[in-house]
C-alpha cells in the first residue's frame, strides 16, 4: 500500500503504520531475547531454548544474537500445541543442515545451509531433538576451540574515510557469503562525541578523531555500532579506542556522508 500511494498525505499513513509494527517488533525481539538469555547454559556446546512465548517472526533473530555473542551453535524454537518452528544458527566448526539431517526423522519440515536452517517439529519430539543433538555436537566439537575469527582487510586512516572511498567500496557490491564487506583496523582514535541511538538504547553512536592530526586537518568521522549498547558505560569522551569496521555512505535529507559501522571494539 506504502509502494502504491498516490499522494504524500497516503504514504505517510502508511509509513506510521508500518514504523508502529516495527516498533512492536522490536520490542517483542528485546523481550524474547531477554527470556532467552536468562535460559542459556554453556555447559554444552549447543544452545538449545524452547519456549511457548516466543514469536515464530523474531526465533532466527534471537538464535543469531546468540550465537554471535557466545559463539555456541544455536537453536531456538517457538513451541505450539502440535507442531512446532524452529531456528537455527551455526558457527564455522558445525555445518548446522548437516546436523540437523542426521536426525531427520524428527522433523516434519527442514532446510537451510550450513551457517542457519530452519525447521518444524511435533511438538513432542522436542525433548528427543534437543537430547540427540545435543550429545552429538557435543561429541563433534569436543576437541574444537571455540573462538571467533576476527578478519581484518587492512589498517585505515580516519582521513582515508571519504565519500569517494564509500563508494569505491560500493562498487564491491552485493556483499554476502564469499564476497563479504571489506573489514578495515583504525587504531587509537579518540571518542569526542557518544550518545545511545534506538527507543531502548541498542546502538552506540561515536564521533571519533585522530589525535595525532594537527587541528587544522583534523575530520570528524560518524561511527555507529549496532547492537552495542551495552559498552556506553565502557567507553568514554576521551578515550583513544581500537575497533574495526565497514565504510557506508549515511544518507540523511539529501546530504551524504560517509560513515564506519563498528564491528569490533578491540581490547
Amino acid at each position: 500500500r506504502l509502494l502504491c500511494s498516490q499522494t504524500p498525505e497516503q504514504a505517510n499513513k502508511f509509513v506510521q503504520i508500518l514504523d508502529d509494527y516495527n516498533r512492536e517488533r522490536q520490542t517483542l525481539q528485546q523481550e524474547s531475547l531477554l527470556s532467552a538469555e536468562k535460559k542459556v547454559t554453556t555447559d554444552n556446546k549447543i544452545i538449545f531454548v524452547a519456549d511457548k512465548d516466543f514469536h515464530p517472526g523474531v526465533i532466527g533473530l534471537i538464535a543469531g544474537r546468540l550465537t554471535e555473542k557466545y559463539y555456541l551453535p544455536s537453536i531456538i524454537i517457538s513451541v505450539d500445541e502440535e507442531i512446532s518452528k524452529g531456528s537455527c544458527r551455526s558457527i564455522k566448526e558445525l555445518n548446522i543442515i548437516e546436523t540437523l539431517r542426521q536426525f531427520s526423522d524428527l522433523f516434519v519440515d527442514l532446510g537451510g545451509h550450513a551457517g542457519a536452517a530452519g525447521f518444524s517439529i511435533k511438538t513432542k519430539n522436542i525433548t528427543k531433538l534437543q537430547k540427540k543433538i545435543t550429545e552429538f555436537i557435543n561429541k563433534k566439537l569436543a576437541n574444537c576451540e571455540l573462538k571467533p575469527e576476527k578478519y581484518i582487510d587492512a589498517e585505515m586512516k580516519l582521513n582515508a574515510v571519504t565519500v569517494k572511498n564509500c563508494r569505491l567500496i560500493k562498487k564491491l557490491e552485493p556483499f554476502g557469503i564469499g564476497n563479504s564487506d571489506p573489514v578495515f583496523l583504525f587504531k587509537q582514535v579518540r571518542v569526542v562525541e557518544k550518545r545511545l541511538l534506538g527507543s531502548t538504547g541498542d546502538h552506540l553512536k561515536l564521533k571519533v578523531d585522530d589525535p595525532t592530526t594537527s587541528q587544522k586537518e583534523n575530520i570528524l568521522v560518524d561511527s555507529i555500532a549496532f547492537k552495542k549498547g551495552d559498552l556506553d558505560s565502557k567507553i568514554h569522551v576521551g578515550d583513544l579506542i581500537d575497533f574495526t569496521a565497514n565504510l557506508n555512505l549515511n544518507i540523511w535529507n539529501g546530504y551524504i556522508s560517509p560513515q564506519l559501522v563498528v564491528k569490533d571494539f578491540l581490547k
